[in-house]
Formats: C-alpha cells, structure tokens, sequence
C-alpha cells in the first residue's frame, strides 16, 4: 500500500511540474513578439516585456526563495521568475522600464562592467525549441583582423570588450539589445567581416 501511495503521489507531482512548465513556455512564447534574429541557422524572438535578474544564491530555486522570503517578510527579487537561463532568472519587466533604460542605457554603459547592468540585458525564444535564451547587448565578430573590430566599433557606438590579434574576432558590448542589433546590420556588411552575430546565453532551466 505505502509503494502504491507513493507511486501515485510521484506521478501526481510529475503532472503537475509538467503542467507548470508548459505553462511557462507557453506564456513565454506567446510574449516573444519582438524583432526576430538569428544566430548560425537557429532563429530567434525577442520578449519584449522580459528581463533578467541574477538568481538566488546557493542554487536556491526562485519558488522556494520567494516562499522563505515571505515568510520573513521580505520581498523576493526572484518571486515572479518565470525560469532561468544559466545564473539568471527571467523575470516581467515593469512598465516604463524600457523607456527609462532607453534614456540612461549610454550613459550606464559608460560605468558599468560587461555584464553589471543587467537591465541592458535581454531575453529571447528560440522558435524552434520554444526555449528561452538570454541576449547580451553585445555582438560576435569574426573579423580578418582586430584592428577591423575596433574600427567598426567606433563606428557603430560600440566598446571593444575583447579582442583577438590572432584569429580576429572580437565582442563589442553596446548600450541595448536595441542598439546592439542596429549595430550587427552594419557589422555584417562591413568589408573584411567573415560573420558577426549577438551574443546570447543558454542553459535554460525551467521554474517548476
């Protein structure tokens, strides 16, 4: 009787996590109604009411983390996470936030580190997994040369954040995801570029 109780209870919780994640990447997907990208031949669209925060620390999942912090009384960041990719948590925008990031992005940019300004970041869906990923406001240069890199960097309003003297490629960071694919049209066209392409991360993980 106990192995059947347990065996029952085991399938249920598996049902409902299943339910969930569907849930999840159904809303998601649904949400991604932004421009559309690609890098090698996988395509991606951008969510444009998404974001990222860093996740809980000490692998604590975002639903256990919010369920303690409530009960201390406090504020999760990571309550309303709707999963995670890598270290971070993908979580709704609030309204105004990318008319704000707009108006400050170049001037945070300026002072921040190459991944310190998390509100310059992204969130996308790759249309035919439906999985999420994270975009950096950053591209990917394949280039002939670095010096090529730099050039095209001035050029576009970017920042050399590296670069290779010996196979040519680079990663320019950028304000915004915005400004970073406005950046990539030119990149890509631009005389002695072999390929160029947004920087995303992966490994997503879904809440449950």
């Amino acid at each position: 009787m106990k192995k059947t109780a347990l065996a029952i209870a085991l399938g249920l919780f598996t049902a409902m996590a299943a339910h969930a994640q569907n849930d999840y990447s159904e809303a998601l997907n649904k949400a991604a109604t932004g421009p559309q990208f690609t890098v090698g031949s996988t395509t991606f669209r951008i969510i444009p009411d998404a974001g990222i925060q860093r996740a809980a620390p000490s692998g604590t999942a975002p639903a256990a983390s919010a369920r303690m912090n409530r009960s201390s009384g406090t504020q999760s960041q990571n309550a309303d996470a709707l999963g995670s990719v890598g270290p971070f948590v993908i979580v709704p925008r609030q309204p105004g936030v990318a008319t704000q990031r707009a108006a400050t992005s170049r001037s945070a940019a300026s002072t921040k580190t190459a991944d310190g300004n998390l509100d310059a970041f992204g969130v996308a869906v790759n249309t035919r997994s439906g999985q999420p990923v994270v975009v950096a406001p950053r591209v990917k240069v394949f280039a002939n040369d670095a010096a090529t890199s730099r050039k095209l960097a001035a050029t576009t309003g970017g920042e050399v954040v590296q670069a290779s003297d010996l196979d040519g490629s680079a990663l320019i960071r950028y304000a915004s995801v915005a400004d970073a694919q406005a950046a990539l049209a030119k990149i890509k066209g631009a005389k002695g570029v072999e390929d160029a392409q947004l920087d995303v991360i992966e490994n997503f993980r879904e809440k449950q």
